[in-house]
């Protein structure tokens, strides 16, 4: 008989998120606040329609998520000092990750991420550019226009083909994809050959 962890670490794993998240409720970051002062900014969020994204984002979110946000580069400074004030009572932890126009800002309570911001603000990129130019809204927030959002999550699928969400969602828009765009914006062709054989 074959023994394996596995059930053992994912069970007690997903109890400790429900107990961390429990306690983490009040500690919370405001992110009302940070996306009424994003109103004024160019940004999208990228991947908003995920199953880690809580419905009622952003009054509301999953502890232990986060948001990925393209921004330009000359607000990158001040979106960051507004990230770091959102931590109101001062009980999470702040860890800041900066790496050449990539900032993560991660917010923790006791070691256990309760939520953290991915900041890319690389506006050398072709790809982010068009994202901040051709955009759409979505719970009156910014995010790429589906073309865009689309291709983003298949060069991440390209990357990471164990994040199966992104083919999931790649499938259910699999009628409004322009393979062509896909293809001629480097997509690999085992990926477009897994979405179109799903």
């Amino acid at each position: 008989m074959k023994f394996s962890l596995y059930p053992i670490i994912y069970y007690g794993q997903f109890f400790l998120q429900k107990v961390l998240s429990k306690v983490s409720q009040k500690y919370r970051i405001n992110l009302v606040a940070f996306f009424e002062f994003m109103e004024d900014k160019d940004y999208v969020i990228v991947k908003l329609d995920s199953p880690k994204i809580h419905h009622n984002f952003p009054d509301e979110y999953i502890i232990g998520t986060d948001v990925d946000i393209i921004v330009l580069d000359k607000d990158l400074g001040r979106i960051k000092s507004v990230i770091l004030d959102l931590n109101e009572n001062k009980k999470l932890q702040c860890q800041v990750i900066d790496s050449n126009k990539n900032v993560k800002i991660r917010y923790e309570l006791g070691g256990f991420l309760n939520f953290q911001f991915d900041l890319s603000a690389n506006t050398t990129s072709k790809l982010f550019n068009d994202c901040l130019f051709y955009k759409d809204s979505m719970k009156n927030l910014n995010v790429p226009n589906i073309k865009y959002e689309l291709l983003l999550r298949a060069k991440e699928l390209d990357s990471k083909s164990y994040k199966k969400h992104h083919l999931k969602y790649l499938i259910k828009h699999k009628n409004q994809i322009d393979f062509d765009f896909l293809t001629d914006n480097g997509v690999n062709s085992d990926t477009l050959q897994k979405i179109k054989n799903s």
